[in-house]
């Protein structure tokens, strides 16, 4: 329902039905995108508004969607734009309950399925550190504290400007907020002191005093697996933070690469033209397969060991 997030997202859906369907005298009783790895329906006095994308690559929060919407927005730029109407969250799936219960599952998920980004994390952690501690070490000689306090300075920089530029909207149309330089300066400066108490640590053992590039060696094989770990479930809890907020909600998800709660549409048109709409749901989708030894043409050729459990995500949608 990207509407919601920005005034432009419906101008070529509402430009084509009101210069092309209108002037026919039929009638638009639904609308189905996906996109949104979810379901959800909204309910108008004419209109459904159905998104159902449950088969995509991982799933997307419901817990943040707004419980009304107006289409098209208000603000939008469209000059002959259709009478704006309200529509109310009639169902979702999976429920509010289940997809928060989903984003806490970050910490777990976050450094387990994705180990390049720990290491990639790791590998910059390390490099602030030892930038931080060649500062501390040499802060007596002013030769020395110039020549590592500007590659420090640098890298605290790029630090909070990249935080503050990763927490945006949940469009890349829509609008930053306050919360989202806030929030996202904060996750910056949480970095920077995550790498001030790392190299604490770092310069309170032997490592530092043996000869270079010796210190670089145990830095990269002892300490950057720690910290990327460490800073692996630092971007877990901004994440945890921010999507309560409304920010970052996709990347909430997306780190996780949820599989379950897959969901599909079956669509039935009587002889009299009702529509009746089934939203089927899966909580649970196979992670073993077996060979069907079923030979009938219309058998599939692999099936679930473990069946899977259907179920309606809400009651049928009935449209005469």
């Amino acid at each position: 329902m990207k509407a919601a997030d920005s005034p432009t997202a419906y101008d070529s859906i509402d430009y084509f039905i009101r210069t092309i369907i209108d002037p026919t005298g039929a009638q638009v009783r639904l609308l189905l995108s996906g996109d949104l790895h979810h379901y959800a329906r909204y309910a108008g006095a004419d209109r459904q508004l159905i998104t159902c994308g449950g088969g995509g690559a991982y799933l997307y929060p419901t817990h943040k969607l707004p419980e009304r919407i107006e289409v098209p927005p208000q603000d939008t730029p469209t000059r002959r734009a259709s009478r704006t109407q309200r529509y109310d969250l009639a169902a979702r799936y999976p429920d509010a309950a289940r997809s928060r219960r989903y984003g806490w599952g970050i910490f777990g998920r976050l450094p387990y399925r994705n180990p390049g980004f720990a290491t990639l994390l790791g590998t910059l952690h390390t490099l602030l550190m030892l930038a931080m501690a060649g500062a501390t070490a040499n802060w007596a000689d002013s030769t020395d504290q110039r020549l590592f306090t500007v590659p420090l300075v640098l890298m605290v920089l790029v630090t909070v400007l990249a935080a503050a530029l990763f927490a945006k909207p949940p469009s890349a149309s829509g609008k930053r907020h306050a919360r989202h330089w806030i929030l996202g300066v904060g996750h910056g400066v949480a970095h920077v002191a995550l790498a001030a108490g790392g190299t604490w640590v770092w310069l309170a053992l032997p490592f530092y005093d043996w000869p270079w590039p010796l210190p670089a060696v145990a830095a990269a094989v002892l300490y950057g697996p720690v910290i990327g770990l460490a800073a692996s479930l630092l971007v877990a809890a901004y994440l945890l933070v921010a999507g309560s907020f409304g920010v970052n909600v996709n990347e909430l998800f997306a780190g996780q690469g949820i599989e379950d709660s897959k969901a599909f549409l079956r669509l039935r048109i009587d002889p009299d033209g009702t529509l009746t709409i089934y939203p089927i749901a899966v909580d649970r989708v196979s992670r073993d397969w077996q060979i069907n030894p079923d030979q009938s043409p219309t058998a599939s050729w692999l099936t679930p060991k473990t069946p899977l459990t259907p179920h309606l995500a809400e009651p049928p949608v009935v449209l005469p």
